[in-house]
């Protein structure tokens, strides 16, 4: 298993979900949605996940792993 960790420089040029380069249907539901601003979080493993590495996140509840929709 190969740890991947981002550098604060890294984490600090991630901003906003349009610097992922993310499909562009996703970048359309999360503007739509209201998303601009990745959770640390997300802004340290998103990069991971595009290049298809297997991921294990471990983090605070409420820390933006996942959405919780009611």
């Amino acid at each position: 298993m190969t740890e991947t960790t981002s550098t604060p420089a890294t984490v600090a040029e991630l901003s906003d979900f349009s610097s992922f380069n993310l499909h562009s249907a996703l970048q359309e539901a999360l503007n739509k949605n209201g998303f601009q601003k990745p959770t640390p979080v997300q802004q340290r493993t998103i990069p991971a996940s595009l290049t298809r590495q297997n991921l294990l996140v471990s983090a605070k509840k409420g820390s933006g792993k996942t959405l919780d929709i009611e």
